[in-house]
């Protein structure tokens, strides 16, 4: 499991027991002692206190520190981590389609293009929903990203600029598509339900 994954799951099964308020004893159980009393972060705390007992703590503190929770962390940053996680991954599903269905290179890069927008303007809605959707829609917790202090998109510019960026992304990822010679009604479709979804 990459560390892309690995933040993933992590996400997942945070928003999953935090619903059943289970968290901290999943940290200690699974995480270890130490990690316990940490925010948890998509890296093995228990092979770090394993390896190395002696210096365990001060390592997990610095990797906290640098993840960003509980701090503001500058909108460039922000962007710059989704563009190499929730971004890079749709990009390059969409880039390994090209490949597939062409591989022409000019449509393989419209493709990365298209993806990468696409992404950007996924994790702007996902933390726009966070802020004002509901439970029963979303189908996990609400709320998180501002009760752990996290910085999003969100808590950074406000839900206003961040409607308007969904709307620019997914503007920029159709607008790339004009090169391609075919039809593109799907891959457009695609992007406009994404950037309008309510989970």
């Amino acid at each position: 499991v990459n560390v892309t994954e690995e933040s993933e799951i992590h996400e997942e099964v945070m928003d999953y027991l935090s619903k059943f308020g289970e968290w901290e004893d999943y940290q200690h159980k699974v995480l270890g002692h130490i990690s316990g009393k940490l925010v948890p972060i998509p890296f093995n705390f228990k092979s770090i206190e394993e390896c190395l007992p002696e210096k365990a703590e001060k390592l997990i503190e610095l990797l906290k520190k640098d993840y960003g929770e509980g701090k503001k962390v500058p909108i460039d940053t922000i962007r710059q981590m989704h563009l190499k996680k929730t971004s890079a991954l749709i990009k390059c599903a969409c880039m390994m389609g090209a490949v597939v269905g062409s591989n022409n290179e000019e449509y393989i890069k419209i493709a990365e293009t298209y993806g990468e927008n696409l992404g950007l303007a996924f994790q702007i809605m996902d933390d726009i929903l966070d802020v004002v959707s509901d439970e029963k829609s979303l189908c996990k917790p609400i709320g998180s990203d501002a009760e752990n202090e996290k910085s999003t998109f969100v808590t950074l510019l406000g839900l206003d600029k961040c409607y308007e960026l969904v709307n620019e992304y997914t503007e920029k990822a159709i607008k790339s598509l004009e090169g391609i010679n075919g039809d593109t009604t799907q891959l457009k479709a695609i992007a406009v339900k994404m950037s309008e979804r309510k989970n």
